[in-house]
């Protein structure tokens, strides 16, 4: 009796992760099927966490897992894993406007003057030197994604899709 309850348990989660990865996959091509390293790792450390999602990004010239979940807390973590599914490092969320460096800023206001920020991400290097920000913003009734080194290099400009 008890394996018939598992087994049918065992069925029930699957087919409840399954129709989670197709909704996820359904709201963007781009979310991508976490690996079980990565999220054991997520989980030792964090054991609440929840409603974990993943997408491939670029920073620093590497292809990194960004994973994103929502903590013990409920705050939202943001986490990035090199290929071989260790940890690379954490995006931090900028609060605080005032603390983009002023490059970054003279680099944003050239390429879209009059622009409105949505949300600004930091990302650190933990191997060398430097930073990179992630910035959405909305310019002439468009969304932006753009990346943009600490020095005010604009690396990468996407104009996303509503």
């Amino acid at each position: 009796m008890r394996q018939i309850f598992a087994v049918t348990l065992s069925v029930v989660l699957c087919a409840c992760l399954v129709s989670q990865v197709l909704a996820a996959s359904a709201d963007s091509a781009q979310i991508v099927i976490i690996p079980e390293p990565v999220s054991s790792n997520i989980l030792k450390r964090h054991p609440g966490a929840q409603e974990m999602r993943a997408v491939y990004e670029t920073h620093f010239g590497q292809k990194l897992l960004q994973v994103s979940f929502k903590d013990e807390k409920g705050f939202e973590a943001v986490e990035l894993f090199t290929g071989k599914n260790h940890l690379y490092g954490n995006v931090l969320v900028v609060e605080d406007l005032s603390e983009i460096l002023p490059p970054v800023v003279v680099a944003l206001k050239k390429e879209f003057p009059q622009h409105v920020l949505q949300r600004v991400e930091l990302i650190v290097n933990p191997n060398s030197a430097g930073e990179e920000y992630e910035i959405y913003l909305q310019f002439d009734n468009s969304n932006w994604k753009l990346a943009i080194t600490d020095k005010g290099s604009v690396i990468d400009k996407q104009k996303l899709t509503p």
